[in-house]
């Protein structure tokens, strides 16, 4: 619970990035990628003082068979940010 006297109340938004490839080891052809998002949004935690912190959380992986096998990676990240208490479109 926030407490509302304060001037700023603070948010956790929950981010989910799919990546999703076609190969036939889907997982290996999926690393890079998830290891390049990974690294781009940890680089710069604030995303340039716009937030608090990013922090990454759960990673799954599902496997579809098809005519090449289909690897789907989701990978979930917390933004927690905060905002003025009458105004949600500014930053204290």
């Amino acid at each position: 619970s926030q407490n509302t006297s304060l001037p700023t109340l603070d948010h956790a938004l929950t981010v989910r990035v799919l990546v999703i490839v076609r190969a036939a080891v889907p997982d290996q052809a999926a690393d890079s990628i998830i290891e390049s998002l990974h690294s781009r949004l940890m680089t710069n935690a604030t995303l340039g003082g716009l937030v608090m912190d990013i922090q990454p959380g759960a990673t799954d992986f599902s496997l579809e068979s098809a005519d090449v096998s289909v690897g789907v990676i989701s990978c979930l990240f917390r933004v927690l940010y905060r905002t003025r208490v009458n105004d949600l479109t500014q930053c204290p």
